[in-house]
């Protein structure tokens, strides 16, 4: 007896398994990825403003902060600042701050 081959299902999880693998590709380039190696353009579409004020920022804000080897993590002071920038720029705080 011939199997018959359900082509949609087949097709339905090749198109999971793609997903999967492109999250985890995001995944990881999030967790790798050194922001201030992106392209100046890339960089200013993502944070707003250039890579030169980036610099300026981490190391105005980078000496009040706990020296990342001491820290359990281990997270560079310029991937924290840059996360707490983006974070703010996206308006996360002002939405936040509508529903308290």
């Amino acid at each position: 007896m011939v199997d018959v081959i359900n082509f949609p299902l087949l097709i339905a999880a090749l198109q999971n398994e793609n997903e999967r693998l492109e999250y985890n590709r995001k995944k990881e380039l999030r967790t790798t990825m050194d922001s201030l190696h992106l392209p100046e353009n890339v960089f200013k579409q993502i944070y707003r403003f250039s890579k030169n004020t980036a610099v300026y920022l981490i190391n105005q804000i980078s000496q009040y902060l706990p020296d990342p080897a001491r820290e359990r993590l281990k997270i560079p002071k310029a991937k924290i600042i840059l996360c707490a920038l983006l974070f703010m720029l996206r308006g996360v705080i002002k939405n936040l701050q509508g529903k308290m």
